[in-house]
């Protein structure tokens, strides 16, 4: 429900299914080096196939660096 700037009230009804038409994978690798005993270098790769549940939904790829130092 909401309203509109002259004050009516707009009323919608909606209907959403929440059943999942589709399986999600998640493909996870990851590695980690540390050139000394202060510094570590992080990269992970996740991809994921019928992301949301969704069937034939685009896979969705993100890619993470981290770089640490100790002090």
């Amino acid at each position: 429900m909401s309203r509109t700037l002259e004050g009516s009230v707009i009323r919608e009804r909606r209907q959403v299914p929440l059943t999942p038409t589709g399986r999600q994978t998640d493909i996870e690798m990851g590695y980690a080096f540390s050139p000394s005993l202060t510094r570590r270098l992080e990269f992970n790769v996740l991809h994921v196939l019928e992301p949301d549940h969704v069937r034939n939904a685009p896979a969705d790829t993100a890619v993470l660096t981290r770089y640490g130092r100790r002090f």
